[in-house]
C-alpha cells in the first residue's frame, strides 16, 4: 500500500486522495503538519508520494530531486502541461489553495473600500505577477473584493459536497460569517478584502 504524505486529517489534501481510493486506489495517508516533515519524509524514501502546492516545492521540483506525476486543477499548470490532471483518471475534484486578506466584520466600508482599491492595484502590478510566476500560481489567481464572498462560498459548498462522512471528518461555519471554514466567535466575524488563489495540489 503506498504511504503518502499529506498535510492532516480532514484537510482538502486527503479529500483529494479519498477520491482515488474511492475508484479503487490504496493510498495510506500519513499526515505531517510541519512541511519540513513532509519534504524530508518523501526524501528519505520513508513517503512513497506527497501531495503539495507545486510552489512550495519548486526548489525540489527544478533540482529533480522531486516530479510531479499529477496535477490537481482544471486546466495545466504553465511549465508543467505533460503532466496530467486527476480529472484524466476520473477525479474531478480540484478544491483550490488560497489565501485571503481580511478585516473585522463592521470595519468601515471607506476603509474596506480604500483597501480593497490598494489590493487591486498591487496585483495588476509586474512584481505581483512575477511573483506569481515563481509561486507557480495561475496568473488569474486574483479574485477582487467584490467576488470574493462567491468564490468562497462555491469552495465551501464543494467541500462540503465531498467531505466523507466517516468519524473523525468534520466541517465547521459561523452563523455569522457563512463563509468561514474555521469556528468564528459571533463577535468576532470578518470581511474578506480580497484574496490571491493557488492551484491546487
Amino acid at each position: 500500500m503506498p504511504r503518502l504524505q499529506r498535510k492532516g486529517f480532514g484537510s482538502p489534501d486527503e479529500m483529494h486522495v479519498q477520491k482515488f481510493n474511492e475508484k479503487g486506489s490504496k493510498f495510506r495517508c500519513v499526515p505531517f503538519a510541519q512541511p519540513g516533515e513532509r519534504y524530508s519524509s518523501i526524501l528519505g524514501g520513508h513517503a512513497d508520494v506527497l501531495v503539495e502546492q507545486a510552489g512550495d516545492i519548486k526548489n525540489f521540483l527544478e533540482s529533480k530531486q522531486m516530479r510531479p506525476v499529477l496535477f490537481y486543477a482544471e486546466k495545466p499548470q504553465v511549465g508543467y502541461e505533460s503532466t496530467p490532471l486527476a480529472s484524466k483518471y476520473g477525479v474531478t475534484l480540484a478544491i483550490s489553495q488560497f489565501r485571503s486578506i481580511v478585516v473585522r466584520a463592521g470595519t468601515d466600508a471607506a476603509v474596506v473600500k480604500a483597501l480593497s482599491a490598494a489590493i487591486d492595484k498591487v496585483a495588476k502590478s509586474d512584481d505581483f505577477r512575477k511573483y506569481l510566476a515563481e509561486e507557480l500560481a495561475f496568473a488569474d489567481s486574483y479574485i477582487p473584493a467584490d467576488k470574493s464572498a462567491a468564490f468562497i462560498a462555491g469552495e465551501l459548498a464543494t467541500i462540503e459536497a465531498n467531505t466523507p462522512k466517516n468519524a473523525g471528518w468534520y466541517s465547521t461555519r459561523s452563523a455569522s460569517f457563512p463563509t468561514s471554514t474555521e469556528p468564528t466567535s459571533p463577535s468576532n466575524p470578518c470581511a474578506v478584502a480580497g484574496q490571491i488563489v493557488y492551484f491546487a495540489t
